[in-house]
């Protein structure tokens, strides 16, 4: 229970005087409905176990969502989710779409109330429910004009991945900048003296 709300957190648990009673009660109940609620039995886990499960779970659907979501960006402003959702439907059923936008805030001249803006960022994310839309879609699509811009299309990763390849290119050493010969006023500069010119004749 919620000690604040004294509302139910939806989970609680069961202690067996014996192992197999356990085992049994998850190998019959687990996944099994009851008055329209699904329920999930498994035994109990230390605090160590279910970070270690939690972590296999995550890294699984990375994996999963890696051959299914897609990264489109140079989006025109204007495309909106339903929009963008039109462009992408004809290679395959679509789980989720997404455009990134950013707030603004910003003053209407009749009032001093702050309002908030919502900006495309132009760019934005395409799941699919397969991995051959995905990739169909990626092949179609990548480079196709839309509103007069060429969208990019390439396969999402999740950040810590986009970070380590950032760190993965070598940065390009910096130039030192360019020796300026030093330029005093009324004289000409080091390599560019004239001759004296000669009086007369020769």
């Amino acid at each position: 229970m919620n000690p604040q709300t004294g509302e139910s957190k939806l989970f609680g648990f069961v202690n067996f005087k014996d192992k197999e009673a356990a085992g049994h009660c998850c190998e019959t109940l687990n996944e099994t409905e009851d008055e329209g609620v699904m329920w999930y039995i498994k035994r109990a886990l230390s605090k160590r176990e279910r970070m270690v499960e939690l972590a296999a779970e995550y890294k699984k659907k990375i994996a999963d969502w890696k051959r299914r979501n897609l990264f489109i960006k140079n989006l025109d402003e204007g495309i909106d989710e339903y929009r963008l959702e039109k462009i992408f439907e004809d290679y395959g059923e679509i789980e989720s779409v997404r455009i990134v936008y950013s707030s603004a805030v910003y003053f209407e001249p009749s009032s001093n109330v702050p309002q908030t803006k919502k900006e495309s960022k132009g760019a934005g994310f395409v799941c699919y429910k397969t991995p051959e839309a995905a990739r169909i879609a990626l092949q179609k699509l990548n480079g196709t004009p839309v509103n007069n811009k060429r969208i990019v299309v390439t396969w999402w990763l999740p950040k810590e991945e986009r970070m380590k390849n950032k760190r993965s290119f070598p940065r390009q050493p910096m130039m030192p900048p360019a020796m300026m010969m030093p330029h005093f006023y009324g004289m000409q500069p080091m390599g560019m003296m004239q001759m004296p010119m000669q009086m007369g004749g020769m």
